[in-house]
């Protein structure tokens, strides 16, 4: 199977997941696309009227990618930041009357690239008013246990739980696979 959104079968299993829980939004991290077009989004997603925003891979690395059903969601702006690490995206859930903030994050690996994310989100959340939803791979674990082979508490665990503690976020457990 080839990974990322470019093998057929990937597709068709995004698709029909989004028909499954009739979304009105999604986030695909490690898309590993460079470029992103019409095409590539209508056979992910059926919903009409739709639209989507889309920060490209580096090479083989990385990519996020946000689908929106246009009759659910009323987006007032999109932007990536943090050297593409960070796609914001502002809106208003029209079901719920919800203005909102919904950040997908693909952190990178390196510790001090980390480091600097973590303190950006922190600084982000003392900044924001609204509702605000954080969902991604932040390419770190919250416990050792949550790591193969995992047995000490490391100064990246404790950097980035003091983040999450910052940011008065919430780890939603797993289904699934426990180690990806």
């Amino acid at each position: 199977m080839e990974c990322g959104l470019g093998g057929r079968d990937n597709k068709r299993c995004v698709r029909n997941l989004g028909r499954k829980f009739s979304l009105d939004a999604l986030g695909i991290l490690e898309t590993k696309l460079e470029n992103i077009n019409d095409c590539i989004i209508s056979s992910i997603w059926d919903c009409q009227p739709k639209d989507w925003y889309a920060v490209p891979s580096l090479g083989l690395s990385g990519g996020i990618l946000c689908i929106w059903n246009l009759a659910s969601f009323c987006v007032s702006s999109c932007s990536a930041t943090m050297n593409g690490c960070i796609l914001h995206i502002e809106g208003i859930f029209t079901h719920f009357n919800l203005n909102c903030l919904v950040f997908f994050v693909y952190a990178p690996n390196d510790g001090s690239l980390k480091k600097e994310l973590w303190n950006y989100l922190i600084t982000f959340k003392d900044s924001v008013s609204k509702p605000w939803c954080l969902a991604g791979d932040f390419n770190e674990t919250l416990s050792p246990s949550d790591r193969k082979g995992g047995s000490q508490i490391s100064a990246s665990i404790t950097q980035f739980k003091h983040c999450i503690d910052c940011c008065e976020l919430i780890d939603l457990p797993l289904n699934g696979k426990k180690f990806t």
